[in-house]
């Protein structure tokens, strides 16, 4: 009996991180895609079932919140997606904002990789080779 593959959509303007999270997160059982805008993420969000969005908060500049936007987006309309936000600009404010506009969990950009990986399984998502 095979097991449904699990997505996993990444949201970031940063490159590395659009390279280097898949890399991480891929396994046997984890298909990741990746996003760099609000409006990528909307369109290929509206195009296939997603199970996990781990979006930044900032995906134009400084002062942008795109990342929150996105979380309420995706919570209208599918509220069964699970969605992370992640940060390099930590505060208990934006935790909270985050986990009531309905994100799951809220990480800094500090984490660990293995953390990271851990926390992204907590989710029912066999991430890093953990499905295989």
């Amino acid at each position: 009996m095979s097991l449904r593959v699990k997505k996993v959509l990444i949201v970031d303007d940063d490159a590395a991180v659009l390279l280097g999270l898949p890399a991480v997160l891929e396994s046997p059982a984890v298909q990741v895609a990746t996003a760099a805008s609000l409006h990528e993420a909307c369109t290929l969000l509206t195009s296939q079932s997603v199970d996990l969005v781990i979006t930044d908060l900032r995906l134009r500049g400084q002062t942008d919140t795109d990342g929150m936007e996105l979380i309420s987006w995706i919570k209208e309309r599918y509220p069964e997606t699970e969605v992370a936000l992640i940060t390099g600009l930590g505060s208990v404010d934006l935790r909270d904002e985050a986990l009531r506009r309905g994100a799951s969990a809220y990480w800094e950009k500090s984490i660990s990789m293995p953390d990271l990986v851990a926390r992204v399984n907590a989710l029912g998502i066999p991430a890093g080779g953990t499905g295989s």
